[in-house]
């Protein structure tokens, strides 16, 4: 029976510290794909530093090695949808990279925590968005 309530607190107690964030408290994660996030729900924004190496080496070696042909297949490829598609997932990839900039984020994982009325706090080290809540909270107080 001690256990069961052990696990009960366990298993619901950072539901009730998720919930219990004020609504002027925004959480943005800036992490890479070594790093799971765990609930990831509870974020406004997860952004992955690595996308941009990641969405480059996807495309592999799709033009010529010929300079004037490569740059002909390159004007047709942009204005193709997978051209398209590259060009606005790298444009995404490259906004979490400024925002990162922007607040000062050093290392990943990055949990940042940023109030209306406060500085950002960044909670580093950690890949569990409910567990920084609670050092937020505690650190708040």
């Amino acid at each position: 029976m001690r256990y069961t309530k052990i696990l009960a607190l366990t298993l619901f107690s950072p539901m009730i510290w998720a919930d219990s964030l004020p609504s002027d408290v925004s959480v943005t994660v800036f992490t890479t794909q070594n790093y799971p996030i765990q609930d990831s729900t509870l974020a406004h924004h997860i952004y992955y530093l690595d996308a941009v190496e990641n969405i480059e080496e996807g495309q592999g070696d799709i033009f010529s090695t010929v300079p004037e042909k490569a740059a002909e297949q390159a004007k047709k490829w942009l204005h193709s949808p997978q051209g398209k598609k590259f060009q606005s997932d790298l444009q995404q990839a490259y906004i979490g990279i400024i925002e990162g900039w922007k607040l000062g984020v050093m290392k990943v994982p990055a949990i940042v925590f940023q109030h209306s009325r406060r500085e950002p706090m960044v909670v580093y080290g950690s890949t569990d968005i409910n567990k920084a809540i609670l050092i937020y909270k505690n650190a708040s107080e």
